[in-house]
């Protein structure tokens, strides 16, 4: 049995983790530097940045809604993920955010409103669950 796990089995591929200096390199991206500009660069640096920020999984940056977003501390803002990788029980957990007013480029909450002012299409970052309780952030 051992020879055949060995045969027909696909070798571990480890993921390399996200470095800072490619959340910098992303963030610093403007417009003008990139060759096919369009919505994608401002969805790009809010989803890298929210996810390097509130160390969040992939499966937990899709899950994500806006009502999930609280942008209103002062000194931090926090995430709502409802289901966690490491959350046996599915009580979700609560990730905080400290806001950094002296470099907007790497605020979270100016990368993801420059995201929903650039989509124009009537998106804001108030929370619309009652009207629309699929209303993903980064759709």
């Amino acid at each position: 049995m051992l020879g055949i796990k060995h045969l027909y089995t696909q070798p571990k591929c480890i993921k390399q983790p996200l470095t800072l200096d490619f959340v910098r390199m992303v963030c610093e991206l403007t417009p003008d530097q990139v060759a096919s500009w369009d919505l994608t660069l401002f969805r790009s640096q809010a989803v890298i940045l929210l996810g390097f920020q509130a160390a969040l999984r992939r499966s937990e940056l899709v899950e994500l809604d806006m009502c999930d977003l609280h942008f209103d501390g002062g000194d931090f803002y926090t995430v709502d993920v409802h289901r966690a990788k490491n959350d046996p029980n599915g009580e979700g957990k609560r990730t905080y955010i400290v806001a950094s007013p002296q470099a907007p480029e790497y605020d979270v909450k100016n990368v993801v409103q420059r995201y929903l002012a650039a989509g124009s299409a009537g998106r804001s970052m108030a929370c619309t669950k009652a009207a629309d309780p699929t209303h993903p952030c980064f759709a």
